[in-house]
């Protein structure tokens, strides 16, 4: 699973890599090196009017439209492609209407974290591009009216698939790192070419490094030293 990740990149190199972007005003989304769920990170979707690309921040953890309480985001902070029960993202009832809808969404991530067993410790690595550039990670995204009147608000869910061997040593899921080259078949395209990209990046596309155990902690830290190196 993917339950933490990193968004710290300049929003101009957000723009550069998953432009061009429409926003109405840049969004409000703080620098996050030890991002968690319930936070907000900023997501690439369509816009359904016109189908450009909006940019925007969202709260990570999908709340279906049907939900009663935004708890239950909480569990949804990942899809798998093909879930336990072997039913896909267009079958299971948390992500079926936005799969249905087409509420696809590219997430910019600098890194994700994942956790090594050592012994009876977990050791946690950062996970990202070789080349050090911003990923698109394949997310859904849904829309919410909080039934307290507190408007609507937007979530999205990382959505994740069998791990490659550079993440097996770590965990058996990894997030959907969708190409630059297939980034428009991801948000536009139609329903089968956007599910065959629902697969392990290569291997050696990605890099991993031991970091700090302070990440353990959600909250605990966030800052430039979430994502330095330690020594092996």
């Amino acid at each position: 699973m993917c339950g933490r990740a990193s968004q710290y990149a300049e929003f101009s190199d957000i723009e550069r890599r998953f432009g061009p972007l429409v926003t109405r005003a840049k969004p409000d989304a703080p620098a996050r090196y030890n991002a968690a769920p319930r936070q907000s990170l900023l997501v690439v979707r369509r816009n359904r009017s016109d189908g450009l690309r909006v940019v925007e921040a969202m709260r990570w953890g999908l709340i279906p439209s049907w939900a009663k309480d935004a708890k239950i985001g909480d569990r949804s902070i990942n899809a798998r492609d093909i879930g336990e029960d072997g039913r896909g993202l267009d079958e299971r009832p948390m992500f079926r209407d936005a799969w249905q809808a087409g509420q696809r969404c590219l997430v910019p991530l600098n890194s994700f974290f994942e956790w090594k067993k050592d012994g009876k410790t977990r050791r946690p690595y950062a996970i990202g591009l070789e080349d050090g550039g911003l990923m698109g990670v394949a997310g859904l995204w849904e829309p919410w009216r909080d039934p307290a009147g507190r408007g609507i608000i937007r979530s999205f869910t990382i959505i994740t698939t069998v791990a490659n061997e550079a993440m097996a040593p770590l965990h058996d899921r990894m997030p959907v790192i969708i190409a630059p080259e297939d980034y428009e078949i991801w948000l536009t395209g139609d329903p089968a070419a956007a599910k065959a990209l629902l697969r392990p990046c290569p291997a050696d596309r990605l890099r991993l490094w031991p970091v700090t155990p302070r990440i353990n902690k959600a909250g605990d830290l966030d800052g430039p030293a979430c994502v330095k190196p330690l020594a092996a």
